[in-house]
């Protein structure tokens, strides 16, 4: 599968029906350039992945082109029109790895986009099935890039939402410190933010599970924290003529929200009380991103800030934000993510006055048998 570094012209639709070329217009135009915070001539999501899915190559291109047109079909005319799609992508990804003719990448990128599918779809319930066999196929090709901070991204925040099994202590672990190194500061569209944050949040995921928390363990958390409050991402721009409106403030911002937002996670995970100076302060600077950075791009520190708010006014914020994103973006994952974030307000408000500590398990609250919430 090759890496193309432009993305086709229009034109191509001519060879398919007219309704699958106003799906892959769509997608081109909207929904490629919505999913990353940097639509440059990195932007995978449109550079990487369209011209491989109209290659006609292998069997997994064309069950990529029917991922795609899927996820366009439900964002435009809802879950029934996706649905034979979806099969029909289900379909050719199947029959691609029963006979082995190649295509690894296209393969790959199926699954991520049924994930991308699953997200948009807030009714499904298949991401963690399709983002295991990313992960599986990930493992025989060759590494490339995009889809692999594309996985990482999907891997890290799932690993969020199923929250970590517990282990006794830090040495039972495989737990390093991120890499500070320049180019894990770079902002990547597709993440949002830099490598070396997400890794921190990761590294945060693992702290989550750990019983004995104290010597090695406090030392590693308080590197942690150290790192992310001296964090610094660059964004790193290289436009081309296929380039969309690069907006570097909302970009910095975006890749800013999730710095603090890692932050906030760590103090959490570290039982410090939502109503503290330390995370008060933090929870301040990220309200005035999310109120100010226009349409808000990115649910999971929208999520992790949610669930330290203290005040009413903080929580009028908060849905006020929700209330944009869904009236702009219309992603599934969105009434799911609002839905937790209610649960979690009223539950504080039970055990308020009742000497019970504020700090609630969401995880607790959600029955994860029926699905995995994202927060993509």
């Amino acid at each position: 599968m090759s890496s193309p570094q432009r993305s086709l012209k229009f034109g191509y639709e001519t060879t398919l029906e007219s309704r699958d070329a106003t799906l892959l217009s769509y997608y081109t135009e909207v929904l490629s350039r919505m999913i990353t915070t940097i639509d440059d001539s990195l932007n995978g999501f449109r550079n990487y992945l369209l011209p491989n899915a109209l290659a006609d190559r292998y069997l997994s291109c064309l069950s990529l082109r029917y991922a795609i047109l899927a996820v366009s079909a439900y964002h435009l005319w809802g879950t029934e029109a996706a649905v034979q799609y979806k099969i029909s992508a289900i379909r050719f990804l199947s029959q691609s790895i029963q006979t082995g003719g190649g295509g690894l990448r296209g393969q790959f990128a199926t699954c991520m986009m049924l994930c991308v599918g699953d997200v948009f779809d807030g009714a499904d319930g298949s991401w963690p099935t399709h983002l295991k066999a990313a992960r599986e196929i990930g493992l025989t090709m060759t590494k490339d890039h995009f889809l692999n901070t594309w996985l990482l991204y999907h891997d890290v925040l799932a690993d969020f939402s199923r929250g970590r099994r517990q282990v006794q202590s830090i040495s039972s672990t495989f737990l390093g410190a991120p890499s500070a190194n320049p180019e894990n500061k770079v902002i990547i569209g597709s993440l949002g933010c830099s490598l070396e944050v997400l890794e921190c949040i990761s590294c945060i995921n693992e702290l989550s599970g750990i019983v004995e928390r104290h010597g090695e363990y406090q030392d590693f958390a308080q590197g942690l924290v150290k790192q992310l409050e001296n964090a610094h991402q660059i964004s790193s721009i290289l436009e081309d003529d296929t380039t969309g409106k690069i907006d570097q403030i909302k970009i910095e911002k975006t890749a800013e929200l999730y710095r603090l937002g890692a932050l906030i996670y760590l103090h959490s995970v570290l039982l410090v009380p939502s109503d503290s100076d330390e995370i008060q302060r933090l929870v301040i600077k990220a309200l005035k991103i999310l109120t100010s950075n226009g349409v808000c791009t990115s649910p999971w520190p929208l999520f992790i800030t949610a669930c330290e708010v203290v005040c009413d006014e903080q929580r009028i914020q908060i849905l006020d934000v929700l209330e944009d994103m869904q009236s702009e973006r219309r992603i599934g994952n969105l009434e799911i993510v609002r839905g937790i974030i209610e649960t979690v307000w009223k539950q504080m408000d039970l055990t308020e006055g009742n000497g019970v500590s504020k700090r609630i398990d969401w995880r607790k609250l959600v029955d994860m048998r029926q699905r995995i919430p994202s927060f993509i």
